[in-house]
């Protein structure tokens, strides 16, 4: 009796054991992933022994499948699952393992229906880079002090009764509210005739000298002058008519002045002004033509419009 339970326990196969923490793959699934690489349920028992440890870097797999031994470590326990089942898979039948795995590895994927992504955009030109715009020119430094010159030309009315053309020249000096100034101004000779006997009259001209002070508001670019002051001059005039002596004569002529302007300064040194004075005569000389008739008397109050440029230094 003894003697058939040796050959008994000799012959029957060895049971399957397998070990392993929480959370990793147990005994049945193991056998479940072997017999999916076996494509059927194996015919003969599956003799192996596995056990899974928890070690310092992770898992560790001890398995003895038949005379082969082999210990693996990995992060994830579940991977140290699979690669049980496919070593005892490949123990026990290699050829229904590499049946199975062939068309995985020579057949390509099927394609999926799904819609294919679209299609990457293009990376737009490359722009070329604009140019940097000119620094803009720093506004004008403000000095204590400063000069200035002005040359203009114009029209004047009323000192002669006839209008004329106006020359102005001036220089002054100040700072950046303020502004003291001489200068001088020519009209053109134009003739005067006589009210009631056009044949005789008299051509005339005014010049005049002047020193004013002026006020400056505004800003750095635009500037309104308020000026005051006075002028003095000569009224110049020279007799023409049948019998007329042609000498010229020139008589005193003053008055009081206020102004309004407008500078606009284009840089730091040069710009461009218009200006509007109104004259209130002090004096005012009379023309006559000697054994004929007065010619005319200058006016009460005179006006100049002047533009031109304005220059500053230093």
């Amino acid at each position: 009796m003894t003697a058939w339970l040796v050959a008994l326990l000799s012959v029957a196969p060895a049971q399957p054991t397998w070990s392993a923490p929480a959370g990793c793959p147990s005994q049945r699934e193991v056998e479940q992933e072997v017999e999916a690489l076996l494509l059927e349920p194996s015919k003969r028992p599956l003799e192996y022994a596995g056990k899974i440890d928890v070690v310092p870097a992770g898992y560790r797999l001890q398995l003895d499948v038949g005379a082969t031994s082999r210990v693996i470590e990995a992060v994830d326990c579940r991977r140290l699952g699979t690669a049980a089942a496919l070593i005892i898979a490949v123990e026990h039948d290699p050829i229904a393992v590499a049946v199975a795995v062939e068309p995985v590895v020579q057949e390509p994927e099927p394609e999926r229906p799904w819609p294919e992504p679209p299609p990457e955009p293009k990376p737009p030109p490359a722009a070329v880079a604009p140019r940097p715009d000119p620094a803009p020119e720093p506004p004008p430094t403000r000095r204590p002090f400063h000069g200035t010159v002005r040359a203009g030309v114009g029209v004047e009315l009323g000192n002669v009764p006839r209008p004329g053309a106006l020359f102005l020249l001036a220089g002054g000096v100040g700072g950046p509210r303020w502004r003291v100034e001489l200068g001088g101004t020519a009209s053109l000779p134009r003739d005067v005739p006589v009210e009631d006997r056009r044949s005789f009259g008299a051509r005339a001209t005014l010049l005049a000298g002047h020193a004013r002070g002026c006020w400056l508001p505004g800003g750095e670019r635009v500037q309104v002058p308020l000026c005051g002051g006075l002028e003095a001059g000569g009224l110049w005039a020279r007799g023409y008519g049948p019998g007329v002596s042609p000498s010229a004569r020139t008589q005193l002529w003053m008055a009081a002045l206020a102004s309004a302007g407008l500078n606009y300064w284009v840089s730091s040194r040069f710009g461009i002004m218009a200006d509007a004075e109104l004259d209130v005569a002090l004096r005012q000389p009379a023309v006559t033509l000697i054994g004929v008739s007065d010619v005319f008397r200058a006016g009460a109050v005179g006006a100049r419009l002047v533009v031109g440029p304005v220059l500053r230094f230093p």
